[in-house]
């Protein structure tokens, strides 16, 4: 089952509203890891050459371990403390009418997209994820196309069950918009080329109508008034 807040799973009796849930705990060791090997590779690899072989022994190489070692082992203290509280602070919630995430030690951080913005979902999965059965939902939205995603569920369980009910959700909100009753509700849309058309979709594709109609009527009067010139210049 996904991971839920209390160990409740998020979708609701209903289908229509997921209940508040989180990350995987195994998000955890993906943050250790990362917050601990980047520092000690970008620091031992050079740090123990030069410390051991081109100081030599004394006061010099003493100063040169405490500046370099001394840092690092804050800055892994300092990872210690943070990973559980940024792992707490995550929390993901899919409503009937809004997305939303939310996280943040020091800068908490609260994204709400509202449904009817969604164009594509897509779930990844890296090596690590793969070896705990997690991935990632991402979301798109029309203004920022597939190069990135408006928002993210980071390490879930059963990503593919997240994605597929997101989008029935976002079919029923659309056709509960459009007044369709869910009989005649669309299928699910997979990608932002085959989805339904917004009231503000309809409304920019009207605009871009009628500027082009007059565009057209200028150019045909253009066209008029060049003909007439020249007609002028032969007489």
């Amino acid at each position: 089952m996904i991971t839920a807040v209390n160990n409740v799973t998020p979708f609701s009796d209903d289908n229509r509203e997921f209940r508040e849930f989180r990350p995987d705990p195994a998000m955890r060791l993906f943050l250790y890891l990362i917050g601990i090997l980047i520092p000690l590779l970008c620091t031992l690899p050079w740090s123990l050459p030069v410390g051991f072989f081109a100081i030599p022994p004394g006061p010099g190489r003493t100063l040169f371990m405490n500046l370099v070692y001394i840092p690092l082992a804050v800055i892994l203290l300092l990872v210690l403390v943070w990973v559980p509280k940024y792992y707490s602070s995550i929390s993901y919630s899919i409503q009937s009418d809004w997305l939303i995430t939310e996280g943040g030690v020091v800068w908490k951080k609260r994204v709400r997209l509202p449904m009817d913005r969604v164009q594509l979902v897509n779930v990844t999965q890296g090596p690590l994820q793969r070896k705990y059965d997690l991935a990632t939902v991402h979301v798109y939205t029309a203004a920022t196309g597939q190069m990135q995603a408006e928002l993210s569920f980071e390490n879930v369980k059963n990503a593919d069950e997240i994605r597929e009910r997101l989008l029935s959700l976002v079919a029923r909100y659309r056709a509960d918009q459009t007044g369709l009753s869910s009989k005649e509700a669309p299928k699910p849309v997979h990608s932002a080329l085959e989805a339904p058309a917004s009231s503000s979709d309809k409304a920019i594709a009207q605009s871009i109508l009628e500027e082009l109609k007059a565009i057209r009527i200028l150019l045909e009067r253009r066209t008029e008034r060049e003909s007439k010139e020249e007609g002028n210049g032969v007489l």
